[in-house]
């Protein structure tokens, strides 16, 4: 399951425990309440270096993550503690071939395989063509060996 909190970058400090954390840690503990052992990947969109206040406040098994978060923190900080997915910028798929081979790359071969899960930072822009998606998972399969 995925649980997404687009606003939870625009939340001061102070209110993020509040507002996203708390009610995000309620979901899960009454999701696993009811259905046991189910894999939630949160998506606090805008939390940069919070991603991992996130982790812990919530009890999320991976962290969603928009395209500003640095792959390196993100693979030496946060996926000890927790898978992660996303990173891709949408605007790479708009932007020719060749630029979105090396954002493939540049994230697969900087994120551990066993804790990543390949996917765009933020949405699907409106106007991109289906060929460009059909391009995307071409990319990653060519970079993983899938």
């Amino acid at each position: 399951m995925q649980i997404f909190d687009s606003w939870a970058g625009d939340l001061p400090d102070g209110l993020r425990q509040r507002y996203c954390f708390s009610p995000i840690r309620r979901i899960i503990e009454g999701l696993r309440a009811r259905c046991g052992t189910v894999p939630v990947i949160g998506f606090a969109r805008g939390l940069g270096a919070g991603h991992e206040s996130f982790i812990g406040a919530t009890g999320v098994e991976a962290c969603g993550l928009e395209p500003g978060v640095p792959l390196d923190w993100a693979a030496r900080v946060l996926t000890p503690v927790a898978a992660v997915q996303g990173n891709l910028d949408p605007v790479s798929l708009l932007a020719g071939t060749a630029r979105l081979e090396r954002d493939v790359e540049r994230i697969v071969t900087a994120l551990p395989f066993a804790r990543h899960v390949f996917n765009l930072g933020h949405g699907v822009r409106p106007g991109t063509p289906p060929e460009a998606v059909e391009r995307l998972v071409k990319a990653v399969r060519m970079v993983d060996g899938g």
